[in-house]
């Protein structure tokens, strides 16, 4: 459920919060985000103590941010596509 709630929110955020001179930005960060949250997931899991806590954190944040981007990729496609 926490999931859920994260997309949700993150659906939300990202599409009542960002602006169009924002998008693209947003979208770069987005990518970047994901790149590197697996990443530090792969090498925070053999740090012992707090590795298993930052890893679950980059992976809830992953959840969020990569919903209210896909979000606003679908918008960003319907923009291109009404503009023809």
């Amino acid at each position: 459920i926490k999931v859920l709630v994260l997309a949700g929110l993150g659906i939300i955020v990202g599409y009542l919060n960002i602006q169009d001179h924002e998008l693209q930005l947003y979208l770069i960060a987005t990518l970047t985000l994901i790149g590197v949250s697996n990443v530090f997931t792969v090498v925070l899991t053999d740090v012992p103590v707090v590795g298993a806590t930052l890893a679950n954190i980059f992976q809830n944040l992953l959840v969020f941010f990569a919903s209210g981007a896909g979000v606003l990729s679908i918008k960003a496609i319907l923009d291109l596509a009404s503009e023809k």
